[in-house]
């Protein structure tokens, strides 16, 4: 081949090499573009998933405490029904020395 025909030749190699690295660098910054947008909405839904743990133990604590003021409650209530000498309605006992008490008053729900 005569050097005027080697060197078209070469500069067309060239270009079509360019062309081809630049149609795959695009390629690759589509996937590094979406890569990062999924990164983004991982990060926003580990947040938004920490923030509804401790909602959640906030609220299960709630109710662990409200379900103990119920119990006390409920056994303040069965402790209004004791008559002297006559059996317990919850264990027949004819003896309690220590009542339950009011919660009443005592604990903010």
């Amino acid at each position: 081949m005569n050097r005027e025909l080697q060197s078209y030749v070469s500069v067309s190699e060239e270009k079509l090499c360019t062309s081809e690295l630049r149609s795959w660098w695009d390629s690759l910054k589509g996937v590094v573009d979406t890569l990062q947008t999924a990164w983004d909405r991982l990060t926003l839904h580990r947040q938004q998933l920490s923030q509804e743990r401790q909602i959640c133990t906030t609220r299960e604590g709630l109710f662990r405490h409200n379900e103990q003021l119920l119990r006390q409650h409920q056994a303040y209530e069965v402790s209004l029904q004791l008559e002297e000498q006559a059996p317990c309605p919850v264990c027949s006992s004819l003896d309690h020395p220590q009542l339950a008490q009011s919660s009443v008053g005592r604990h903010c729900a």
